[in-house]
């Protein structure tokens, strides 16, 4: 039996460090499954071990976890702790080779939903959304064949048509771009004459599409928006953060656009500060519709009823429930040090990447889509999407551990 490594006892750390809220209520129950979970815990880290930097987050929010406890941090811990150990499990013990073939079976089934979507044939999920199967939001399945795409083209070229069908379905620019540079990235290391000619048709097409829909469509200008937002917040505790699961406890940026009209502000998602959020969206209505008609939205008493309101005069209320910048999320939860974390990280896979095979360049290449796409979209953040960028990740830690340098998995 191996001794304990220290990513281990951060595991440790991190279980008892979510539970002390029970130990401090002296109930029975709550300290019989403490020891049994813990038990566990503590045989688990005796005959296994971690990529050390993941390791070092894990102790990381174990410690932050005992100081800043916030409303959703339950959720936001078990999200770490099922995503360390699928990290875990792939990298310590995973010998497959199949794994492409799944990624592409799962997009083509949701490229052919999306498409009966379109036809208004969609039968089988009788969803009312636009194309994207079972990934539910076009923007899903974009992000999903963007970071694929390398994988999936190492296997046969024409697995491409797919991946671009799913991230037409998505029209999201950032996508586009995880993939452009994800696929620049395979044919700079394979040496592929398909380099060049990729690059100009990748320049003219983003242009293209740039100028003539995702400009005028004023997504990155809202994202811009938000950004300026949370960044404001992070500045005032820039180096410790608010909390894991801090962001949907604390604030909630709410963009209102009503005619040619659009405004932002943030609110805390807690009772007492509902009657500044109503004001708030009472003026607006006032503006825009005149203060007789806003008088009728003083009987509106929840913001879902609110939002109803809005929606049949006009004007859509959207709360955004994620920063959209993974980066910038774990700034605001975490801190600064979390976020040197993840950038070494990143640095430790690709300074690892010593002795690079096609399959090591592929992955690695989905690794760096999961890194662009991060900065506009929340992989991380729902489960269609998180668990594939994790087993990913693992699968590039443990195929350069084979082959190269090993102590991203033994240290």
């Amino acid at each position: 039996m191996r001794i304990p490594r220290l990513d281990l006892v951060c595991l440790f750390l991190l279980f008892s460090s979510s539970f002390y809220s029970g130990l401090l209520q002296n109930s029975l129950i709550r300290e019989q499954q403490l020891f049994v979970l813990l038990l566990g815990v503590v045989i688990f880290a005796a005959v296994h071990h971690f990529n050390k930097i993941i390791g070092y987050g894990l102790l990381y929010c174990a410690a932050h976890l005992a100081l800043f406890q916030e409303a959703g941090y339950v959720n936001s811990m078990c999200q770490v702790m099922a995503h360390a150990l699928i990290y875990h499990f792939i990298a310590s013990h995973y010998k497959g080779n199949k794994y492409p073939w799944a990624l592409l079976a799962v997009l083509i089934v949701n490229v052919i939903l999306g498409a009966l979507q379109i036809l208004k044939q969609d039968i089988y999920l009788q969803l009312d959304l636009q194309p994207a199967g079972l990934l539910t939001l076009p923007v899903y399945i974009g992000i999903y064949a963007a970071i694929a795409a390398p994988i999936l083209f190492r296997i046969h070229p024409l697995t491409l048509i797919p991946v671009l069908i799913g991230l037409w379905f998505s029209r999201s620019s950032f996508s586009f771009g995880a993939f452009a540079i994800a696929m620049t990235f395979y044919f700079w290391k394979t040496k592929s004459k398909l380099l060049i000619p990729f690059l100009i048709a990748g320049l003219i097409g983003g242009a293209a599409y740039a100028g003539f829909y995702d400009a005028p469509s004023g997504e990155w200008g809202r994202r811009i928006k938000i950004w300026q937002m949370i960044g404001s917040r992070i500045a005032v505790n820039p180096w410790g953060g608010y909390g894991l699961g801090s962001y949907n406890s604390r604030i909630r940026f709410c963009e209102l656009r009503g005619f040619d009209k659009e405004e932002y502000f943030n609110f805390r998602v807690v009772p007492e500060n509902e009657e500044a959020v109503f004001k708030k969206l009472r003026n607006f209505a006032a503006e825009l519709y005149g203060e007789t008609e806003a008088k009728k939205f003083d009987t509106v008493t929840n913001m879902a009823d609110a939002r109803s309101w809005l929606l049949e005069r006009g004007t859509s209320l959207n709360a955004w429930q994620d920063p959209h910048n993974e980066y910038l999320l774990a700034w605001f939860e975490l801190g600064l040090p979390f976020l040197l974390l993840i950038f070494w990280y990143l640095y430790d896979l690709y300074k690892r990447f010593r002795i690079p095979s096609l399959e090591s360049i592929s992955l690695m290449a989905s690794a760096i889509s999961i890194a662009v796409v991060s900065v506009a979209h929340f992989p991380f953040g729902v489960a269609r999407i998180s668990f594939l960028c994790t087993a990913i990740l693992a699968i590039l830690d443990r195929k350069l551990s084979i082959t190269g340098n090993r102590k991203g998995v033994t240290a």
